[in-house]
């Protein structure tokens, strides 16, 4: 039986201190991952899979 998802929460808080140096500073929800910004693509997938 498959559910519907009527929302979802993007967890994007924290100082990331572990991934400071790998990342030049930059929080890991706006690091580039073959070159598309990580919390875009959350947004992305959400909204193709009309989840608001």
């Amino acid at each position: 039986m498959k559910q519907k998802v009527d929302n979802a929460i993007i967890m994007a808080a924290g100082l990331s201190s572990r991934f400071t140096a790998q990342s030049g500073g930059i929080p890991k929800g706006l690091v580039r991952v073959k070159g598309e910004v990580l919390l875009e693509r959350q947004i992305r997938q959400l909204m193709e899979a009309e989840i608001p």
